[in-house]
């Protein structure tokens, strides 16, 4: 999926599941009221320069899964940034991310400081 605007959805605004190995370029996905992008049940593939905008949900929701991750941007969104959780250590995503900006621009603590925000990227080992 190339360059595409994704907008408004009721639930997620992209799903990959079962295995699938899709790749995620330079696509708007926004104000949607589920995740993002939601990756689960084994799926893999390459999100890349795209733009996860003010989604209700987690901007990219990754459950037992291993995508990668390269130069996207999250922010704005009602809840955390990024999710991953229910990975072995074979299985972890990596990511080329630089601008993850749903905490407080500059600030070292993963919530965005005292104010209550919750985290941008949260891991969860099984």
């Amino acid at each position: 999926l190339r360059a595409n605007t994704v907008r408004a959805n009721l639930k997620s605004g992209v799903q990959l599941s079962e295995g699938t190995d899709a790749l995620l370029e330079e696509n708007e996905i926004k104000e949607g009221r589920g995740s993002g992008v939601y990756i689960y049940e084994d799926a893999r593939g390459l999100l890349r320069r795209n733009q996860i905008v003010g989604n209700v949900g987690i901007g990219v929701r990754i459950e037992e899964s291993a995508p990668r991750l390269e130069h996207n941007v999250v922010s704005s969104g009602g809840d955390v940034g990024i999710s991953v959780s229910g990975l072995t250590s074979a299985q972890r995503p990596t990511s080329g991310d630089k601008d993850i900006t749903s905490a407080a621009a500059g600030d070292e603590s993963p919530t965005g400081g005292d104010s209550g925000e919750r985290p941008s990227v949260i891991v969860q080992p099984e």
